[in-house]
């Protein structure tokens, strides 16, 4: 846990760069129907989106320090729980509401995407995460029987393409 400096708060980009511009257009869309809640609820927009949009898969924080972004997220996940607001979205609006200081991990802290999926039974990453990511949604519970977990993953950034992972992973 020593990665992350005091104070701040670890985050992995739900953006992975493996669906060009899949993740970004979600993510716009997402903070926007948000906005617009917020327009209609109380008369203005919240925050503008800059595509820091964080996935919430697992985070590192401390509860002390972070407390205040936690409970403006929760008291507004369920406010706007009509309009379709998604736990991602309302954090990733919360901590740039509040400035707080991040520290963004490389993926191996949280990898999503096809890599995840296609890469099975090895795991790419020190956590891996099955999303319900595009068109891969199920059998989740058989790939991690199936696991295979590594201690070194190779470094892996939010651009490596499939390709590439699937050469550093051994796949």
């Amino acid at each position: 846990f020593a990665v992350v400096e005091p104070g701040r708060f670890g985050v992995v980009n739900n953006d992975q760069g493996e669906l060009d511009g899949h993740a970004q257009q979600y993510q716009r869309a997402a903070w926007e129907s948000i906005n617009g809640a917020f327009r209609d609820l109380w008369g203005k927009p919240s925050l503008p989106y800059t595509g820091q949009y964080w996935n919430t898969g697992a985070f590192m924080f401390e509860p002390a320090k972070h407390a205040q972004a936690f409970a403006w997220s929760a008291e507004l996940y369920e406010a706007l729980k009509p309009y379709g607001a998604d736990d991602q979205t309302i954090l990733s609006m919360a901590l740039q509401n509040f400035r707080v200081p991040l520290h963004v991990l490389d993926r191996r802290w949280n990898c999503i995407g096809p890599v995840v999926w296609q890469s099975a039974p090895a795991l790419p990453a020190w956590i891996t995460h099955y999303a319900k990511y595009a068109h891969h949604r199920r059998g989740r519970d058989d790939l991690l029987k199936s696991a295979r977990w590594r201690t070194d993953p190779p470094m892996l950034n939010e651009r490596n393409g499939v390709g590439e992972l699937a050469n550093l992973i051994g796949g």
